[in-house]
């Protein structure tokens, strides 16, 4: 009897490790970095006017606040934003009431960029590149009707400092002089911000000059104006109900709730124009991150659904710019070394083909690789103003999974510190 032996060769459609088949898919979906420069061509994120193209809100987040790429590629997006997809309103994390001041800047020319990123609050980004970014608004609205240029504004109601000591100071003049008592409270707020909870006296005084101030009103004050100063009263209301709050948890909610109902006003106030919200990962995610509460922008997923778009940045190695831990008042360079963990997003995104990139978890879930990747609890980094490498060196800030957290990432695998803030007496 004669055998007739038949090998069968099977070629499997997924040959190679589960790794390599994400890798594989990564490096498929991902969009590269081609330039970090603001002047370039848009031809090579050309695919975004279909990601965004139905967007109103977008939040450009950052892992953090002093990372030079970060800070640069924003500005290339904003420009994107504003040139092609006709967003009209820049929301940074800095102080409501200050914002006023770039928002006169970028449109009339009054003050000077230095003076108004001052007044917001923010010293991380007062610096050449981001005073660049400022310029080119400038110079975008000088050469556009006042309905189609871009207005600036902030969402933070920490360091509400220009409306507290423009009222204090007589600068904004009610109808009626505030009594002796309402001045004492506005005091107690500028002596006192981020610094202690107040005392219950301290609460009722400061309570009765918002009242006495809600009852008057400026005696100058234009109609469009009025909302705005309104709204600048209730970041006092905000900040008073922050302050009597106990630090840490509680302070946390309060403010990304905040934030979320300021950038909200924003959008009204605009008549629905699109608009940029500018801050770190942990407020523009739509899901908790290094804090138990919800973030700013999970307020803004549950108001505006598929109309908000959470776009966070991450990095694996590199060095940021930040304060140090304790603080000593100034900042300077840290060097961070690179995601030594495997069950991590940063690390598993620093192995893609390309340094530098952009995802959009949407389009790549049709990959049900990377649709798993996307939902594993991994970690991320997550760096705010300050910095130890014994509290941030090993990248296990977050633990959540990325899709809950955002819509797509932009990864730069190697970072470089923002560059150092100006002072000027």
């Amino acid at each position: 009897m004669k055998y007739i032996i038949v090998l069968c060769l099977v070629t499997f459609p997924f040959a190679g490790s589960p790794q390599e088949r994400l890798q594989k898919d990564l490096n498929t979906y991902l969009i590269p970095i081609e330039t970090f420069s603001a002047n370039e061509s848009f031809s090579d994120i050309s695919e975004l006017h279909q990601t965004f193209a139905n967007v109103s809100v977008i939040g450009l987040g950052e892992a953090a606040h002093g990372t030079r790429e970060f800070l640069l590629y924003k500005h290339r997006l904003l420009r994107f934003l504003i040139t092609e997809m006709g967003f009209r309103a820049l929301v940074v994390e800095g102080d409501f009431s200050g914002a006023k001041l770039m928002n006169e800047y970028i449109t009339n020319g009054q003050g000077t960029a230095y003076d108004a990123l001052r007044a917001i609050g923010v010293g991380f980004w007062i610096n050449q590149d981001f005073i660049e970014m400022v310029e080119w608004i400038r110079s975008y609205n000088s050469q556009h009707q006042a309905a189609d240029q871009v207005r600036f504004y902030g969402c933070d109601m920490q360091y509400p400092i220009t409306i507290l000591q423009q009222l204090r100071n007589g600068v904004i003049q009610l109808r009626h002089p505030l009594s002796a008592a309402s001045l004492a409270g506005l005091d107690i707020l500028i002596n006192n911000i981020n610094y202690r909870k107040l005392s219950g006296p301290e609460i009722a005084t400061v309570k009765n000059a918002i009242s006495e101030i809600r009852a008057d009103s400026p005696a100058d004050i234009k109609r469009h104006d009025e909302q705005f100063y309104q709204h600048e009263i209730r970041t006092i209301e905000q900040l008073l109900e922050f302050e009597s709050a106990s630090p840490g948890k509680k302070q946390f909610a309060l403010r990304d709730k905040f934030m979320a109902e300021n950038s909200t006003w924003v959008y009204c106030h605009e008549d629905s124009a699109k608009i940029i919200i500018w801050a770190h990962n942990g407020h523009i995610a739509k899901y908790k991150t290094v804090s138990p509460s919800q973030p700013m922008g999970a307020y803004m997923a549950a108001k505006f659904k598929a109309k908000y778009y959470a776009l966070g940045f991450g990095f694996n190695s590199g060095s940021v710019r930040a304060a140090s831990i304790p603080s000593t008042g100034k900042t300077r360079v840290f060097n961070v070394p690179a995601v030594e963990t495997k069950n991590s997003f940063d690390y598993l995104l620093s192995e893609c083909d390309q340094p530098n990139f952009i995802l959009d978890f949407k389009t790549a879930s049709a990959s049900a690789e990377i649709r798993d990747f996307l939902n594993k609890r991994y970690y991320s980094r997550s760096i705010g103003s300050s910095y130890s490498n014994a509290k941030f060196g090993k990248g296990k800030d977050i633990d959540e999974p990325l899709a809950l957290l955002y819509d797509g990432i932009v990864f730069i695998r190697t970072t470089h510190a923002a560059l150092p803030e100006i002072y000027k007496n």
